[in-house]
């Protein structure tokens, strides 16, 4: 929740003082300049997609406060609020279809759940290639490590959807995809001496041939997806909201 709210506002974490903590509780109950109200402001259909109780963190108020219009949680996307959770790749299909709009560019933010913990051994079966490569019996955490690691393989199939289905447009797209922290497996991360705190991210535009990688904190993403979305010609080039 902290990671998201950075996201979709660019405000750091040292300019929120206590509600740093849980900026929804308070902070954003109210509407506040975001990235989702700049891309409205230029005509954009703003959706939020969570196969979850969308009550949870009281998303019900604070995302439309944020700029949406449109926020569609467990009572239409369907999912479990207990693991195993709504798949990535099924989350996938409806971003896409949810992005075809005839003359009106959409601006879509996904919070997934497929790979949310906890990890737990017994689920869906494991993808047997990976259960060749990883033998996690006898390693701390072993089991959901195992698990983790099959999440991580349908992420990447979810992202291989989303990039096929934007490749295929006659428009230009942009595709943003970041981690929002570390799943907690202390024990598994200890014995294999894996030590880093930061998560990755990436963002892709339709055509971009060129590759730069930048260490960035969770507030700076808006900005570099505002520029890239200028670059394509997608959003005007003046009138950036301050925050982001």
């Amino acid at each position: 929740m902290r990671a998201e709210f950075a996201v979709l506002t660019g405000i750091p974490e040292s300019e929120l003082g206590y509600d740093r903590f849980n900026p929804y509780h308070a902070f954003a109950r109210v509407p506040i300049a975001s990235l989702v109200w700049h891309l409205r402001a230029q005509g954009y259909r703003t959706v939020c997609l969570h196969p979850f109780d969308r009550s949870f963190f009281r998303r019900d108020l604070t995302l439309p406060a944020l700029g949406f219009e449109t926020f569609l949680g467990i009572e239409t996307l369907g999912g479990s609020r207990r693991p195993p959770y709504y798949s990535d790749p099924e989350l996938a299909d409806h971003v896409l279809r949810c992005s075809i709009s005839k003359g009106r560019a959409t601006f879509i933010f996904a919070i997934t759940m497929g790979n949310h913990g906890p990890w737990r051994e017994a689920g869906p079966p494991i993808n047997s290639e990976l259960r060749r490569n990883f033998d996690g019996a006898g390693l701390p955490q072993g089991g959901e490590l195992l698990r983790y690691l099959d999440g991580l393989r349908q992420s990447d199939e979810m992202l291989q959807i989303l990039l096929t289905g934007l490749q295929h447009r006659q428009r230009e797209g942009v595709l943003s995809f970041y981690g929002d922290h570390l799943p907690s497996l202390p024990h598994a991360f200890r014995h294999f001496g894996f030590e880093e705190v930061g998560s990755d991210y990436v963002v892709w535009r339709a055509g971009a041939t060129a590759k730069q990688q930048l260490d960035l904190p969770a507030h700076r993403l808006p900005r570099l997806m505002v520029d890239t979305l200028r670059a394509t010609g997608a959003i005007e080039a003046q009138g950036a909201p301050a925050l982001v």
